[in-house]
């Protein structure tokens, strides 16, 4: 679906850019969406987005998602890994062990700024694994993990498009040193297999798992509401596609809205 056809009231949100500290000082980059309109609830929801060319992809939809967290009172922190977006470090220089310190920053930043007492932690793709990881750390109130993946069936899957890209455009394909423009050594291989999902849920987190696997969706813990996601996966879609998963982001935002009534 076109972002086009959803309608983003600009004036439901305040955004708070704002630089703040990793625990050993590397500048991030975040920002803070308070709701406008709506009273404010008592949490603040941090998104732990994707990484590499997905990160560009799937930016307009997490962007979408904070102004539709704002609209229903919910506060939301987006921010950005060392060596990725507007943070600091550049992306040879930076390893992924440190975006786990990167995502509990991020939490501390967030409950400070929004003055909060309870956080959410969202993460999409591989920010899926890092949030799972920093929810041990923070004692959420939920926890939202949108096709999680780890890094090493991530690796398989941008190995596969950087050579199918390389055949639809006759050029040899460069897996050992980038994927689809994003430099990606050996040691950066290595690191980010080590970013891997243990599978298990919280028995008593409440824990939304967005799939695209029918049979996925099912679990015996009555804490964990698991759903289909819709239509295409947005980190496939070229980043000026504007797609946005308006009926997954409903989804979210009515799940964390009724934790946070609950």
């Amino acid at each position: 679906m076109n972002e086009l056809s959803g309608n983003l009231n600009l004036e439901a949100e305040d955004i708070r850019p704002i630089v703040f500290s990793a625990p050993d000082g590397a500048a991030l980059f975040g920002c803070l969406h308070m709701p406008v309109s709506v009273p404010k609830r008592n949490g603040v929801v941090v998104i732990c987005g994707p990484v590499g060319h997905e990160y560009e992809r799937c930016h307009r939809a997490l962007r979408r998602l904070s102004a539709t967290l704002a609209q229903a009172g919910i506060p939301s922190f987006r921010f950005d890994y060392r060596g990725c977006g507007d943070s600091d470090g550049d992306v040879n220089d930076t390893f992924p062990a440190h975006w786990l310190k990167d995502a509990d920053a991020a939490i501390e930043t967030a409950r400070k700024m929004a003055k909060v007492d309870h956080v959410a932690v969202l993460g999409l793709r591989l920010g899926a694994v890092i949030a799972r990881r920093a929810a041990a750390h923070c004692n959420p109130a939920a926890l939202v993990l949108w096709h999680e993946i780890g890094g090493t069936p991530m690796l398989c899957e941008w190995d596969e498009l950087e050579r199918r890209m390389a055949r639809d455009h006759g050029w040899a394909p460069s897996v050992e040193t980038s994927v689809l423009g994003w430099p990606l050594s050996a040691t950066w291989r290595n690191d980010i297999a080590g970013l891997e999902s243990d599978g298990a849920f919280s028995p008593e987190l409440p824990t939304l798992v967005l799939t695209d696997k029918a049979s996925e969706a099912g679990s015996s813990s009555p804490f964990v509401s698991m759903q289909i996601d819709e239509g295409s996966p947005i980190w496939l879609q070229e980043p000026m596609h504007a797609i946005v998963p308006f009926v997954t982001i409903s989804c979210i935002v009515d799940w964390l809205s009724k934790i946070a009534n609950d």
